[in-house]
């Protein structure tokens, strides 16, 4: 069964996220975002996935690095959907980044 996300606001269901810019409850209107750590996380499983592969297929040096680097975009975009069902993103309301300075 896939965890539904809900607003950390009102408790509702959302029908619809967007990653990589802020959004709104459509109950109660409340601006959320999914935070920029997220994103990270994925591209972070897709470089060490296409490190292993690269290596495996028995690329060695700089075609290792350059194997792994271009097979860490196609795997970021296709792992994205099966990461978010295994590890949920967390939804939090939005606070611009010019607030965030002070914090605490």
């Amino acid at each position: 069964m896939v965890s539904q996300l809900k607003c950390p606001a009102c408790g509702s269901v959302l029908a619809k996220v967007r990653f990589g810019e802020p959004f709104n409850c459509s109950h109660c209107r409340e601006r959320l975002e999914v935070p920029a750590y997220y994103a990270r996380i994925g591209y972070l499983v897709a470089l060490l996935l296409s490190g292993l592969l690269s290596a495996v297929v028995g690329f060695r040096g700089i075609a290792l690095f350059f194997a792994t680097v271009v097979l860490s975009f196609p795997l970021a975009f296709f792992l994205a959907g099966p990461l978010s069902l295994i590890v949920p993103p967390k939804i939090e309301r939005y606070l611009p980044k010019d607030l965030r300075l002070f914090q605490r």
